[in-house]
């Protein structure tokens, strides 16, 4: 994906920018800055089974099972947790809200 990124900009193909938000800040404005990733769900060790038998993913995905979520869920919550406390040092006045793909109206903190 960040080779496809690069030659889309490279091409300037596109009106806009191709940004692939995989542990990735952009910045839209001065004021507005999307903190992009994944952050897929843990799945805890008494589920794992469960999960794992039911979830399409790991049928479907090559070399993906509940350990590689569950390091993919803790490299993303680390770098998530990571840019929201530089942002919080940097500028604690500002307002955040924090989107999902499960959220309907984000939540702030």
């Amino acid at each position: 994906m960040r080779e496809f990124q690069a030659k889309v900009d490279k091409r300037k193909i596109m009106r806009g920018k191709f940004v692939f938000l995989d542990q990735t800040t952009f910045d839209i404005s001065d004021e507005v800055t999307i903190l992009g990733c994944t952050l897929f769900s843990h799945v805890p060790l008494h589920q794992e089974f469960a999960v794992e038998s039911r979830m399409v993913d790991f049928r479907d995905i090559l070399r993906w099972d509940v350990d590689e979520h569950n390091a993919a869920h803790e490299s993303d919550l680390n770098w998530l947790n990571d840019q929201v406390g530089r942002m919080a040092v940097d500028d604690a006045s500002t307002d955040r809200d924090f989107f999902t793909p499960q959220s309907q109206h984000g939540s702030e903190e």
